[in-house]
């Protein structure tokens, strides 16, 4: 069975031919047609054909938190939970995977922008603090966060270069990846007891042999 799209209450309200019993879908039916509705919907129906979609798709990818939402960006909870529930319903999502196909499919429709996918990726890879940063609002990070993030993402894409001719620009960045994976692993090692031998099963995972192919695959979000 096909997955339906985030907004598709909206597209339903659109297409419907009488006012839909739902409280906000009826009133987001009468906005359509010209008629003064609840304040909550009228801004929710303005974010949606603005800018400030992508940044809202962001957050709601990001958390279930609405009152979050709400006081980080200063919107009221009321307008979030329209949005959420006429405009970008994330329940349409069954697991990971299904999520994951959406965003491919949404890259290519005509007209998405880099800035759009930046944010849908973000939200997805690295949560609040990364889409509260792309919005320009105050980000909170806890120091061991960023140094568990700078470590895993040094260590796998030092894996994706691996695979390169030793002696080319992709194998030397690769091993810039691996050593700021380690030195990472390390300092975290000495924070978390037991976890040192993380730091040493990635120091001793040299790129010492040549090997011919180069490995282009990408990361599925990237």
């Amino acid at each position: 069975m096909p997955r339906r799209n985030p907004n598709h209450r909206a597209v339903a309200v659109a297409k419907s031919k009488s006012a839909p019993d739902n409280l906000l879908e009826g009133a987001l039916w009468n906005l359509y047609r010209g008629m003064e509705v609840d304040e909550s919907v009228t801004r929710a129906a303005e974010i949606n054909v603005s800018a400030a979609r992508d940044c809202m798709h962001g957050w709601l990818l990001a958390t279930d938190k609405d009152e979050e939402i709400s006081r980080r960006t200063r919107i009221p909870i009321e307008v979030v939970q329209a949005y959420r529930y006429l405009f970008f319903d994330v329940t349409v999502f069954r697991d990971h995977m299904d999520l994951v196909d959406w965003v491919r499919r949404i890259s290519e429709v005509p007209g998405t922008t880099p800035e759009a996918m930046q944010y849908i990726r973000w939200a997805i890879m690295y949560g609040t603090e990364a889409v509260a940063y792309m919005s320009g609002l105050p980000v909170v990070l806890d120091p061991s966060t960023v140094q568990a993030q700078a470590m895993e993402n040094g260590h796998f894409r030092a894996l994706m270069g691996r695979e390169a001719h030793i002696d080319s620009p992709t194998a030397r960045e690769a091993l810039k990846h691996q050593q700021m994976a380690v030195s990472q692993a390390l300092v975290l090692g000495k924070k978390a007891p037991g976890t040192d031998n993380v730091a040493l099963r990635l120091k001793f995972r040299e790129m010492t042999s040549k090997i011919e192919v180069e490995d282009k695959t990408m990361e599925v979000l990237h």
